[in-house]
């Protein structure tokens, strides 16, 4: 399994991971993001043609990590998604 998710500059309230399967069997990709609760929203935007064939989607966000799923579709490898987390803020 190979799966790259280094982090980029997201901001002052946000984080920002480019997101890639190397190969078409890759299926899960798990982000720990390190943001001491459950960001709110996140959001992923796909960035090839290959995210589309593997149609990915997100399945779990949760206080330690978030979880990115595609299928395992012929030429679906090489899928890249640019995933952005934002900070819960306070409303007081």
């Amino acid at each position: 399994m190979a799966i790259t998710a280094p982090i980029a500059p997201g901001g002052q309230f946000a984080k920002r991971w480019t997101v890639t399967w190397a190969l078409d069997a890759d299926t899960v990709a798990t982000i720990p993001h390190g943001i001491f609760g459950i960001p709110v929203p996140v959001y992923f935007t796909n960035l090839n043609p290959a995210a589309y064939i593997g149609q990915v989607s997100r399945t779990t966000v949760d206080a330690t990590n978030i979880v990115l799923t595609k299928n395992a579709a012929v030429g679906s490898g090489g899928a890249s998604v640019e995933l952005i987390a934002f900070l819960p803020l306070s409303q007081t």
